[in-house]
């Protein structure tokens, strides 16, 4: 709740000040001595250079944003399925005999323990939780040494090492995706389009003032707080809109009641 808190503090300040900084900018060069013809606002120079340059710089930003967040969702669909087949995998556990069945059960209650109090943690610094590798192993040496006649069937048997599998793979996506970033490349072209964006709307004048401080204080909290979006959602377990464990506390409950 405090990270939160502190990430929205973060976000109001981040847009007052791109705000205030482009009104300063817009005053400082109606009183500066900037007065050739090309910065009067005119129609040739604002179309071919203000709209081009900005709508070149907004299809970029809401592909960003698109790609954030489609990532931001399939990251939250990993972490529902890896919770379905845990909880497979407990039910099909029912099938086994003593004390394996107790032990796969019990592990399986243990991979939720950890990975809401140890794993969800780590990978806020994008990092996976070595409780939780040695948790996994111990599973795979239980699934992957039943005796032959553990199981009524093959096919039974073949079930239980598919869902353990299944189990490990998508916690492998989801810690992928965890560490998967924006490369620098596109947050340098991300900051220097707003810049220049706001920067030519603070440059080429227009007759009243005050329109052209909202004009460009309005761009100016649209594309700050836009980048703040893309930020946010870049990491999806460590910002103020994250994927949470819930699904895992959802299988607790199933878990419980079988």
């Amino acid at each position: 709740m405090e990270a939160q808190l502190l990430t929205w503090v973060m976000a109001i300040t981040v847009v007052f000040l791109s705000v205030a900084a482009s009104i300063l900018l817009v005053l400082l060069l109606r009183k500066s001595r900037v007065s050739w013809k090309a910065f009067c606002g005119t129609e040739d120079v604002e179309t071919y250079t203000v709209t081009i340059i900005g709508g070149i710089y907004g299809v970029l930003l809401a592909f960003m944003i698109f790609a954030v967040w489609s990532k931001f969702d399939e990251t939250n669909t990993t972490v529902e399925r890896e919770a379905d087949a845990l909880t497979n995998l407990y039910r099909l556990a029912e099938s086994l005999p003593q004390p394996l069945r107790g032990e796969l059960r019990r592990d399986c209650r243990e991979y939720v323990t950890v990975m809401t109090q140890d794993e969800w943690p780590a990978m806020a610094h994008r990092q996976s939780s070595i409780r939780a590798w040695h948790l996994v192993d111990h599973m795979w040496g239980i699934v992957s040494n039943l005796p032959p006649k553990a199981l009524p069937d093959e096919v039974l048997h073949d079930h239980v090492l598919t869902t353990y599998t299944h189990v490990t793979e998508y916690r492998r996506y989801r810690l992928f995706r965890a560490k998967l970033q924006l490369p620098g490349l596109l947050w340098a072209i991300l900051i220097f389009g707003g810049v220049l964006t706001v920067g030519l709307s603070a440059l080429f004048r227009t007759e009243s003032l005050p329109q052209q401080l909202v004009k460009t204080g309005a761009l100016a909290a649209m594309i700050s707080f836009s980048l703040l979006t893309i930020w946010d959602l870049d990491g999806p377990f460590d910002g103020a809109v994250r994927v949470t464990p819930s699904a895992f506390q959802e299988a607790v409950s199933v878990m419980e009641a079988n």
